[in-house]
């Protein structure tokens, strides 16, 4: 007769591990607190989750792996196989992701593993780790200087653009004077400013590195920040999501002519990289 076996819905534990770090209970293994952003890209995997749990009827679960017998535990192997393959499929073929976004997620879940292991003492097993992370090489698109240039003079077009296409091309243009990561330049407050021998400069302390970065501001980058001094009492400039960000400049692209074909391939091996895994 089959051992009965204790199993656990996993979105209430995601839920309550989400809570926990943000509440500064659960840690990064450096012993600091996980950070906003990292935060809000777990939320977004138990959204994901969520959906995918509703839409494939996949009901997913954890079970406590001690005193399995052999059949058990190839039972549940099985189904973290199929749990891997379908999700990843689902992340791939309904949403259109792609590898560096699924693999940022599968990432995000293998830590949600460990910690209902060794921090909640369930003894759900390894099969977490036979999650294969998938990423790829993107070729970089650069703007030439005398693209960026034809953005910041050419006022003419810039004024047939809306308000939400102005804004989200000055955050564009002045990103490409500081050259800061994304997360860095929605990050950018009052304070980050500073001024020596009537020379501006923005300092700041990279959320992703923990290093310092100080670049001095051409005269452009500052009027682009004048215009919104009074907008707004700390930040210094407009706040998009990265998803809005991306497609409205290419939107902008689009409109100032800078619209020629690139080509760009993908190689997507996730599917077929995590069930080789799994065979082993």
């Amino acid at each position: 007769m089959p051992k009965k076996v204790t199993e656990y819905p996993l979105l209430p534990l995601f839920h309550k591990f989400i809570n926990e770090a943000k509440k500064g209970k659960h840690l990064q293994t450096s012993g600091r607190k996980i950070k906003p952003a990292s935060i809000k890209n777990y939320y977004y995997l138990e959204l994901l989750l969520i959906k995918f749990s509703n839409e494939k009827a996949f009901h997913i679960r954890v079970k406590n792996v001690a005193n399995l017998t052999k059949k058990q535990f190839e039972d549940e192997k099985k189904y973290w196989k199929d749990f891997y393959l379908q999700f990843t499929n689902f992340l791939y073929n309904d949403l259109n992701h792609y590898d560096n976004y699924v693999g940022r997620m599968i990432k995000l879940l293998r830590s949600l593993f460990n910690y209902l292991n060794t921090e909640k003492g369930l003894n759900i097993g390894a099969f977490h780790k036979k999650f294969y992370i998938p990423s790829e090489d993107i070729d970089i698109v650069i703007l030439s200087p005398e693209r960026l240039n034809y953005l910041i003079d050419n006022k003419e077009i810039e004024q047939t653009l809306n308000d939400d296409l102005k804004k989200v091309k000055d955050v564009f243009v002045f990103g490409c004077a500081v050259a800061l990561r994304y997360s860095d330049l929605m990050a950018l407050k009052k304070s980050n400013l500073e001024t020596t021998n009537q020379r501006v400069y923005i300092k700041i302390q990279s959320k992703k590195t923990q290093t310092y970065t100080r670049v001095k501001l051409p005269e452009f980058a500052i009027t682009i920040l004048n215009k919104y001094s009074k907008q707004y009492v700390n930040k210094l400039l407009p706040e998009f999501t990265k998803a809005y960000m991306n497609k409205k400049v290419k939107d902008i692209m689009d409109i100032y002519g800078f619209n020629e074909t690139v080509q760009r391939t993908r190689v997507t091996i996730a599917g077929r990289k995590g069930f080789e895994l799994f065979q082993n």
